[in-house]
């Protein structure tokens, strides 16, 4: 039972770490005459492949993809926080029931 409950963190990680590697991006650079919501979706896509490496749009930009960019910068980072909001949650449960668990032996 002890290794049991020293060993269920270790494959929570490794199931994360497994879901999120090797993502590739799917959706296609719109033209210049995309549409705001093709923007949008083009960069959470490269949001969700590349993290935090996303360069900015150039300076000759459309203002649909200014917009998208930034929309979807915001997007990411609030699933980041969340994400470590979540993360931080979980290593706090973990250690108090590792905790208890030691004090009953």
């Amino acid at each position: 039972m002890k290794k049991l409950l020293i060993s269920w963190p270790l494959i929570l990680v490794m199931l994360v770490g497994a879901g999120c590697a090797g993502y590739t991006p799917q959706v296609p650079m719109p033209g210049e005459d995309g549409g705001p919501i093709a923007w949008e979706e083009y960069y959470k896509d490269q949001f969700k492949a590349f993290r935090d490496d996303v360069p900015p749009p150039g300076a000759g930009a459309s203002m649909a993809q200014l917009v998208a960019y930034d929309d979807a910068l915001s997007s990411y980072n609030t699933k980041k926080t969340i994400g470590l909001v979540i993360s931080v949650g979980l290593l706090g449960c973990s250690v108090l029931l590792l905790a208890g668990t030691m004090s009953q032996m």
